[in-house]
């Protein structure tokens, strides 16, 4: 007898640690699967958006480097020259970025950049390096 007590004593203590999970464990699931920068890029499907949505994720930190796609022609005309290595570079680049944005897209998958440096084009430090560094004074 002593020993079905200590049975549902047990059975009545693990029913209550366990949780039921009627609501998304996190209002915010953020997936950061990266790329290791210089190497190959890896298989996986943790970076698609739409197996992401799958698995209840509420966003995509996008670590492609954005800030990289751009030729800054708004800024002044032909900083990159065209046809150039750099210029091509560039435009490969933002078009792999592109893609990943129309397919976060399609998916309804927010996207947040990640962007942890400013990087600027050879070109536009060769003609504007002085504009950028820094005084003597400051």
């Amino acid at each position: 007898m002593k020993h079905i007590g200590y049975f549902f004593s047990i059975l009545f203590l693990l029913a209550g640690c366990q949780q039921k999970e009627s609501t998304p464990r996190y209002p915010i699931l953020l997936n950061m699967v990266h790329h290791n920068p210089g190497e190959p890029l890896f298989e996986t499907k943790y970076t698609e958006p739409a197996y992401l949505k799958e698995l209840g994720y509420t966003g995509q930190v996008l670590e492609r480097q954005v800030q990289c796609g751009l030729t800054f022609d708004r800024w002044e005309k032909n900083v990159v020259p065209e046809k150039s290595g750099e210029r091509l570079w560039i435009e490969r680049h933002a078009a792999k970025v592109r893609t990943m944005i129309d397919n976060a897209e399609r998916a309804n998958m927010p996207l947040y950049p990640f962007i942890d440096v400013l990087v600027l084009p050879k070109s536009i430090m060769e003609k504007n390096g002085t504009t950028f560094s820094r005084n003597k004074d400051g």
